[in-house]
């Protein structure tokens, strides 16, 4: 049974800046549920959206095409393995990050 994180966890969350800022690294050391408790098991998603939170496409950078799909990584004992996802500030066109986290 798959229910959503609340998430508080997003306050948990470390977004640095790559290369060309192109894309953005994500990493996170403490998901946790409503009560404090870790998440033992479960994925962290960043999905590429527009204003109205619609899925979308985009031109990262003014190069490659970013698919409209969500970046994920696992998540075991409130950590998530570090990935990179788009920068909304350098996406054609504009673009916005729905997070989510499951268990």
């Amino acid at each position: 049974m798959k229910k959503l994180i609340s998430l508080f966890a997003f306050a948990c969350l470390s977004l640095e800046f790559a290369h060309a800022q192109n894309l953005t690294s994500v990493s996170a050391s403490n998901i946790q549920d409503i009560n404090g408790a870790k998440l033992a098991a479960g994925q962290l998603c960043f999905l590429i959206t527009n204003q109205s939170d619609v899925p979308i496409s985009v031109q990262v950078g003014g190069g490659g095409q970013a698919l409209k799909r969500g970046y994920c990584s696992p998540v075991t004992a409130g950590a998530a393995t570090g990935f990179t996802v788009p920068n909304p500030a350098n996406t054609l066109p504009s673009s916005g990050t729905a997070v989510s986290v499951t268990d």
